[in-house]
């Protein structure tokens, strides 16, 4: 039982990265697990904006504006990690989950 006005967070990072969860592999970065013969297949258990009538109204806002900022840095600039120095994939909990800081080498095309 749930008492009434309780705010509930789902854990997507749980989800996806959990490793009984059927993804394979959760720690590796893979785009091409999302591709199949060539195009877009995204897994219906993939719902990192929510599902039903509560998803998030800015997903199309949100997808547009990472294409647009991740594309313009991406052709402005070259990035690189430092050698000898990798990113730790180690995951920093909170509100929000990301990678620890790490040092990277960016440089003008």
């Amino acid at each position: 039982f749930i008492p009434k006005d309780t705010v509930l967070f789902g854990n997507s990072r749980g989800t996806f990265m959990d490793p009984n969860s059927g993804w394979p592999n959760t720690s590796v970065f893979n785009p091409e697990r999302f591709m199949k013969d060539g195009s877009l297949n995204v897994p219906d258990g993939f719902i990192p904006f929510g599902i039903g009538k509560r998803r998030c109204l800015g997903e199309v806002f949100a997808k547009a504006n990472l294409f647009l900022i991740i594309a313009g840095l991406l052709h402005t600039f070259n990035f690189r990690t430092v050698p000898g120095d990798p990113p730790q994939l180690e995951v920093m909990e909170g509100l929000t989950a990301g990678v620890k800081p790490f040092k990277m080498i960016v440089s003008l095309r």
